[in-house]
């Protein structure tokens, strides 16, 4: 005989066992819950912090910029000269000169060998940038910037070539040659036309010339000479007028040849086309920097007496025909070049010797009005 079978109290038990296995799971469901939820708040609020972090490290960087900016401009106000690195060449007679917001070192020499060398200067951020170079070697030439583009013109040795950089495009190209092949000379610019006057023009000749290119026919013309022909000398302009300081002249009676002295100054008026001399340097200078500022002329370094190099700097008043003493640069160079910048004034290049070439690795900087003031 079978045992009877209490179908009731198995389905109880049935129902029981369903019922536990339905609350273990449920717990485990709300336990997997907990942790998938605690995972996401504990997720958004590292995710918070780290934005938080993130927008302090923002802030502090940015407060950081903001010092370095007020450091920058705080590093020019300083009263004396101060020292920078210079060109990553060391550059002798080359062409320093300010175009587009930005400085250039162009061409010149090493103490071992010509230079096709083009580097930019960021005044902001004093780091030197090198862009394409010349077509041709250019030592002691004019170099002028104008229109946004600069002009290499003649130069060592004893060169007629005229080539023009576009710094937007980062390219050279050649113009019309100066007519006269010239060295040891400047140039000024005037109402689009580039005057070049004097020069070497051999090794027993001084060119008394006033070449004088058009920049819009690409043409060049000579106007009135130079009333004696001079080379090694510094120029400016004012006022449609062009200054030429000094300083090396034909000897016709010693036995200097090309390398006699001369202190005059002489005025060209480029708007009657007629020369004066309005008087003579203290002291004779040749192959030096020169800018001009305002109603004044700055004279930096160059020669004088007995081919020495001096680190001396003059001031001459365009109002006044008077001279006086400026700030002494701090090491004697020749055949520097000078530009004035945002009313800061810049010295790069140059050589402390013509017997070893060693060419100034230094940039020189000071406000003009501070070096103005400390004149005597």
């Amino acid at each position: 005989m079978s045992p009877k079978i209490n179908n009731d109290e198995n389905e109880t038990t049935i129902k029981s066992a369903s019922s536990a296995n339905k609350i273990r799971h449920g717990k485990k469901h709300s336990i997997l819950f907990l942790i998938g939820f605690t995972i996401i708040i504990a997720t958004a609020f590292f995710i918070k912090i780290l934005s938080e972090d993130e927008n302090d490290y923002s802030s502090r960087l940015e407060n950081a910029n903001d010092q370095n900016e007020t450091q920058t401009n705080d590093a020019i106000e300083f009263t004396e000269w101060q020292t920078f690195d210079g060109v990553p060449i060391g550059t002798y007679a080359g062409g320093f000169v300010s175009c587009n917001d930005a400085l250039y070192s162009i061409g010149g020499s090493s103490s071992t060998r010509f230079l096709l060398n083009n580097y930019q200067y960021d005044p902001a951020t004093k780091e030197w940038i090198k862009k394409a170079s010349m077509k041709s070697s250019h030592k002691n030439g004019a170099y002028v910037s104008t229109n946004g583009k600069i002009h290499v013109i003649a130069g060592d040795p004893f060169s007629n070539v005229h080539e023009v950089y576009d710094p937007v495009e980062d390219q050279w190209s050649l113009l019309a040659p100066i007519p006269t092949n010239v060295q040891h000379v400047m140039g000024v610019v005037v109402n689009e036309k580039i005057y070049v006057m004097g020069g070497l023009e051999s090794w027993s000749t001084v060119s008394n010339k006033n070449q004088v290119y058009d920049i819009e026919s690409d043409s060049w013309v000579e106007m009135a000479p130079m009333p004696t022909g001079k080379h090694g000398y510094s120029s400016v302009l004012h006022n449609e007028k062009i200054y030429v300081f000094g300083t090396l002249a034909y000897d016709s009676i010693g036995k200097d040849g090309v390398f006699g002295s001369n202190s005059s100054i002489e005025v060209y008026d480029t708007t009657t086309d007629t020369w004066e001399i309005i008087g003579n340097m203290p002291t004779l200078l040749y192959l030096g920097a020169v800018v001009v500022y305002d109603d004044v002329v700055i004279i930096i370094g160059g020669f004088r007496d007995e081919d020495v190099p001096v680190a001396l700097v003059d001031v001459f008043s365009l109002k006044s025909y008077t001279w006086r003493k400026g700030l002494s640069i701090p090491t004697p160079f020749v055949g520097m070049g000078a530009v004035e910048y945002n009313g800061q004034l810049y010295v790069a290049g140059g050589a402390d010797s013509l017997r070893d070439w060693s060419t100034n690795d230094k940039l020189f900087q000071i406000p003009i009005k501070e070096l103005l003031e400390k004149t005597d």
